[in-house]
Parts: C-alpha cells; sequence; structure tokens
C-alpha cells in the first residue's frame, strides 16, 4: 500500500515511483511474446524481440524490426501426441503427430518417450524413424521391455539410410490395449542430400491376423537442431 501525504505518495516523497516502473518495464521486457506457429510473415516486433510458439515449444528471434524472425537452432522443441494412433500393419506407419520438418545438412538430436500397447505378446509394437527424402546418419537407442518383462535396450545405427533400424518393446496380453508400455530414448543424426520431414514410424513386430498396437496419447517427442 501507497500512504499519501499533501497529495505525494510515499514513493513520490522518495522519488521511487520512475524508478519501480523502470524497473517493471525493465522486467516485462524480457518475458517473451507467446504465439501459435511460426511467426515470419504473420507476427510484427522490435529488433531482437523474442516470441515462443506455443505449439512446439520453438524459440525465435526478430532480426529486422518488423515481421522477420529467425529461430534459435539450439532451442528445444516438444512434440505431444494428443490422440491414441492404432494400426494391424507392419513397420512403416507414419505417426500424424511425431513429425517435424529437417534441413539438409543439419545434425539434429531427438529424445522421445512413447507409451506403447499391443493386444497379446505376440503382438510386439515396434517403432523406427524414418526421412521422407533423402538419408540420414547417426545413432541412438531405446530403453524398453521385452515380452517377460525384462529390460533391455535397443541400439540403432543408421548409415545413409532413410530409415533407421526397428527397435520392438514387448507387449502384454491386452486386447483393449489400455496397459501402456514405456520406451524412451535417444536419436541423434545429420540430415543428408536433401530436406525432408522426419517423422516416428511404427507398427506390429510380427503381423498375423488379430493383432493391433497402439502409439498412446501423451507420447512424446522433443527435437533441437544442433548445426
Amino acid at each position: 500500500m501507497a500512504f499519501r501525504l499533501s497529495g505525494l505518495s510515499f514513493f513520490d516523497m522518495l522519488g521511487l515511483d520512475e524508478q519501480i516502473d523502470d524497473a517493471i518495464e525493465a522486467a516485462m521486457a524480457d518475458v517473451p511474446l507467446s504465439v501459435t506457429g511460426d511467426p515470419n510473415g504473420v507476427v510484427s516486433g522490435d529488433a531482437n524481440d523474442v516470441v515462443v510458439d506455443r505449439g512446439t515449444g520453438g524459440i525465435y528471434k526478430n532480426t529486422n524490426g518488423a515481421d522477420a524472425w529467425a529461430k534459435l537452432t539450439h532451442s528445444e522443441n516438444l512434440i505431444v501426441a494428443s490422440a491414441h494412433q492404432d494400426t494391424d500393419l507392419g513397420i512403416g506407419v507414419d505417426h500424424t503427430e511425431l513429425q517435424f520438418p529437417v534441413l539438409i545438412g543439419g545434425v539434429y538430436a531427438v529424445e522421445f518417450g512413447l507409451y506403447l500397447a499391443g493386444e497379446d505378446t505376440s503382438a510386439d509394437p515396434a517403432i523406427r524413424f524414418a526421412v521422407t527424402a533423402g538419408t540420414m546418419d547417426g545413432w541412438g537407442h531405446s530403453t524398453n521391455f521385452n515380452a517377460s518383462g525384462a529390460g533391455g535396450v535397443v541400439s540403432n545405427l543408421t548409415a545413409a539410410s532413410a530409415t533407421s533400424p526397428t527397435m520392438p518393446t514387448g507387449s502384454t496380453t491386452d486386447a483393449p490395449m489400455t496397459i501402456p508400455l514405456f520406451n524412451r530414448g535417444v536419436h541423434v543424426f545429420r540430415q543428408n542430400t536433401s530436406s525432408a520431414t522426419f517423422k516416428l514410424q511404427f507398427g506390429v513386430n510380427s503381423v498375423a491376423a488379430g493383432r493391433s498396437v497402439r502409439v498412446m496419447a501423451g507420447s512424446w517427442l522433443k527435437w533441437k537442431r544442433l548445426v
């Protein structure tokens, strides 16, 4: 509470009002704007302003005092699946949300946490990563479980290929596919020869009639460009 004396606030008497205003303005200047989607050509700002894309978590810096923004390449981007996605097909089904654009020559780091389910112990969910054009060189691993519940680590060495090796995750007998198994891992790679879209692919590791697998809502993929 500011006490007033003869029409002047206590802060006025000490000459602090202006200092407080300056401090608030300076603090607010450090709070980034928030938008949904790429702000280029859409949002105007002052040079060196920063905005955060609510959809991906990407951070952009204004470069021209108008509507041109440069994405800060070392910022992390988080994608979270909003709904279950099921299939009874083999590996190679695109997840429609867990994907992002990559540029030729770019080096990327990916972390993922996937909640997977299968109808029975013979319907193991399997995952891999793919690019829509060009090839990747990189390495990664996933930590998951086999059908008996034992933990294990599966490595994925990708050498001049559009897809990483397949990584299966053991499932339980769960026809409604409501019991999740957690698959956590990393994938680091360089994108060769062409710009493209990087995406998670999934499917049934051992295809047969009546076998389906699920990538559950809440599964996530976090990525950033290193170079």
